[in-house]
C-alpha cells in the first residue's frame, strides 16, 4: 500500500472516530457538563497523555524552532480547532443538530478555495463536482430536509457557516505547518493552546472538581482518546501526503458513522433520504479517488 493510500486510510479512520462524538457528548451532558467544560477537560487529558508518551519515546516533538512558528501552530488551535467547535455548538443550539451539521459540511468548498490561494492547488471541474455531490449527500444524511415547519435564527445559520469556514482553516493551516513539523508536534501544541482558550470559558479548578465529584473521569478519558488524540493525530498525519481539498472530502464520511451510531446505539431508523445521502457521499469519495476528469493534472 502506497503512502497516499495509507494517508487516505488515516483520514477515513479519523472521520469515523469524529462520527462518534455524539455518543460522548450525550453521556457527558447527562453528567451536567457544559460544552466548554467538556472541551477543557478533554484537551487537558489529551495534552497530558500525548505529552507523557512522547516525553518517554520522542522528546524531539516538543521542539519549536521559533516564536513565529509557535504562533503559527497556535493559530491552528485558536482560529481552527477551538473556534469551529464553539461556533458549531452555537449553531446547534440556535438551529438543530441536522441543520448545523449540514452547514458545517460546507467546509470542503472553503478548503478548495483556501487551498488554491495558499498552496496553488488546482480547482478542477472534477473537484467542484465532487464537492457539490458531497454537500448534497451531507445535507441528506443530516436530516435537515426532513424537519418540517421549522424556522431558524440568522445567527444560527451564520455560526453554522462559520463552523465550516474555521474547520477549513484548521485543515489548510494544519497542512501549511506540517511542512516543517510532524503531526505529533502540531497535535500536542493544538491541545496545549486549547487548554488556555477554553479556560477562559470554564474555570479549570471548578471543572476538575466537578469531574471528580461526578465520577466521569473514565468517560472524559474516552472522549479525549477517541475524539481528540487518535483522530487529530491520524488526520494531520494523512495531510502530509494528501491535498487539503481531497482530505476534506474524505472526511465527509464522518456523518455516515454518526448515522450508523444513531441506528445501532440509539435505535434511530435510517430514512430513504439518509440512505441516498450515504450513497452520494460514497460516490463522491470514489469519484475523487479516480483519475477520471483529471486530464493532465499532476498527481501530488
Amino acid at each position: 500500500m502506497g503512502r497516499k493510500a495509507v494517508s487516505y486510510f488515516y483520514i477515513t479512520v479519523a472521520a469515523v472516530l469524529w462520527g462518534v462524538t455524539g455518543f460522548f457528548t450525550k453521556t457527558l451532558t447527562g453528567y451536567g457538563f457544559t460544552p466548554s467544560e467538556m472541551n477543557l477537560v478533554r484537551n487537558m487529558i489529551a495534552a497530558l497523555i500525548i505529552g507523557a508518551v512522547f516525553f518517554i519515546t520522542d522528546r524531539g516533538i516538543f521542539k519549536i524552532r521559533s516564536i513565529k512558528d509557535f504562533l503559527g501552530i497556535a493559530s491552528i488551535a485558536v482560529f481552527g480547532y477551538c473556534t469551529y467547535g464553539a461556533a458549531y455548538v452555537v449553531a446547534i443550539n440556535e438551529t438543530s443538530v441536522g441543520v448545523a451539521g449540514a452547514l458545517f459540511y460546507t467546509y470542503p468548498a472553503f478548503v478548495l478555495v483556501l487551498s488554491r490561494f495558499m498552496f496553488g492547488e488546482k480547482i478542477t471541474p472534477k473537484k467542484v463536482a465532487v464537492i457539490v455531490i458531497t454537500t448534497i449527500g451531507c445535507l441528506f444524511v443530516s436530516g435537515a430536509l426532513e424537519t418540517k415547519g421549522a424556522s431558524y435564527s440568522a445567527s444560527g445559520i451564520f455560526f453554522g457557516v462559520v463552523s465550516g469556514f474555521t474547520f477549513a482553516l484548521y485543515n489548510v493551516l494544519g497542512k501549511k505547518y506540517l511542512s516543517g513539523y510532524s503531526a505529533k508536534t502540531v497535535t500536542f501544541y493544538l491541545f496545549f493552546v486549547a487548554i488556555f482558550v477554553f479556560s477562559a470559558a470554564a474555570n479549570p479548578v471548578d471543572t476538575i472538581s466537578k469531574v471528580t465529584a461526578s465520577g466521569a473521569w473514565l468517560s472524559m478519558a474516552g472522549f479525549a482518546i477517541a475524539i481528540s488524540i487518535l483522530p487529530y493525530l491520524l488526520h494531520l498525519k494523512g495531510l502530509e501526503h494528501v491535498e487539503a481539498s481531497k482530505a476534506s472530502i474524505i472526511s465527509t464520511t464522518e456523518p455516515i458513522s454518526a448515522m450508523l451510531l444513531g441506528c445501532f446505539v440509539y435505535n434511530e431508523s435510517p430514512t430513504p433520504l439518509k440512505i441516498a445521502g450515504i450513497a452520494l457521499i460514497v460516490d463522491s469519495v470514489c469519484l475523487m479517488s479516480s483519475k477520471i476528469g483529471e486530464g493532465a493534472e499532476r498527481q501530488k
